[in-house]
């Protein structure tokens, strides 16, 4: 006999009962708890909770750029424009957040999702990395309007043939460093195989933000 199960045992019949209703209750909560699963219907999800405070935030501060990420990546070596722009679009198209823009509707925070949307990729040459610095401050400092999209901006900054820094910047809404390290691995793969005159070898995604927004909600 364990220790918690002696404990158990020297308590009263009040007690005990007391114990098995609050334990059957407990495990009554999760057995109803929602199951993760895509969402059922056809309009836009409900923002989460953390998407309500940033949205919420920003309404008081529409300028601010507070909560933009910037992310600078240098690549070094050989680099086809067109490929990595291709699998830049490859990525928004296959994560519903990145072509998302948020709005009231009925009095509800929602995230509209574009159907079709893609990202430009102006290149800008310069000269030493200085010139960069300055970019990716000025670039940090230009706000997002998150009434209209788009949440993601890209450019690439071009030193010499061989060598590049690839800036993309999000807002907060739609990423974090989780999600921020899945985005630049999968822009990776993308490149690599589309270089190779390939399909895409990532796998269709059978969950999107949207139902875990809904699911959240629910489960709350």
């Amino acid at each position: 006999m364990d220790d918690l199960t002696k404990r158990v045992a020297t308590l009263s019949p009040a007690k005990r009962a007391l114990l098995e209703r609050r334990m059957a209750s407990r495990n009554g909560d999760k057995a109803q708890q929602p199951l993760l699963a895509c969402r059922t219907g056809h309009g836009p999800a409900r923002a989460s909770f953390a998407q309500e405070r940033l949205w919420f935030l920003h309404q008081i501060e529409p300028q601010s750029a507070a909560y933009n990420v910037p992310r600078p990546i240098r690549i070094r070596g050989e680099l086809e424009l067109s490929i990595l722009h291709q699998a830049l679009n490859a990525i928004v198209a296959r994560h519903e957040p990145l072509r998302t823009h948020f709005a009231l509707v009925d009095g509800t925070l929602r995230q509209i999702v574009a159907e079709n949307a893609s990202v430009e990729l102006p290149v800008v040459d310069l000269r030493n990395m200085g010139e960069a610095a300055e970019l990716i401050d000025h670039e940090a400092a230009l706000p997002f309007d998150l009434s209209t999209g788009p949440v993601l901006r890209a450019q690439l900054l071009r030193f010499h043939t061989t060598e590049h820094l690839l800036l993309v910047t999000m807002h907060h809404i739609v990423s974090d460093a989780w999600s921020a390290g899945i985005f630049f691995q999968e822009l990776t793969t993308l490149y690599g195989s589309f270089s190779e005159k390939h399909e895409s070898p990532l796998a269709p995604l059978k969950l999107q933000y949207g139902d875990y927004a809904e699911w959240q909600r629910f489960a709350s």
